[in-house]
């Protein structure tokens, strides 16, 4: 049993049970696995689609501004937008997890329906879009 499934079961919530907490111990162990293929899929897709912006890993989109701010290049504007989304999106899934008032797997259950609604929303809007055509949509890049 995972060390968070045995948290459960000894500070148990009110509507919390020995059910939920082998649910989340499942849950575990299986999670890691599929969320590292998904964001795997997602980043090499927008990387290789939408201008070398890495979609799932704000840690690439820091690496690849660190240089070219080293370099004393241009900024690509959706690679410098990436970082405060990321940092927007880690709270508005922090504000979703904190009003829906659920713990253990119940939790798990929602924020993974939102990642997945999330997803689908995009899949629909890349197809009908294709972003990939022109990856500097809106905004062109500067040519030197």
């Amino acid at each position: 049993m995972s060390l968070l499934a045995r948290d459960l079961l000894a500070f148990p919530a009110s509507d919390a049970s020995a059910d939920d907490a082998m649910e989340l111990s499942r849950m575990e162990a299986r999670l890691p696995a599929l969320l590292s293929v998904i964001a795997g899929m997602v980043d090499c897709t927008g990387f290789f689609t939408l201008g070398h912006i890495f979609t799932a890993h704000v840690t690439g989109n820091l690496v690849l501004a660190a240089g070219v701010a080293v370099d004393g290049g241009s900024f690509h504007w959706a690679q410098l937008l990436t970082i405060p989304v990321f940092m927007l999106a880690l709270a508005t899934v922090w504000l979703i997890a904190r009003a829906s008032g659920l713990h253990g797997a119940r939790l798990v259950r929602l924020l993974l329906l939102v990642q997945f609604l999330i997803l689908a929303a995009l899949l629909v809007f890349s197809v009908v879009s294709r972003p990939s055509s022109d990856p500097a949509g809106c905004w062109p890049a500067r040519r030197r």
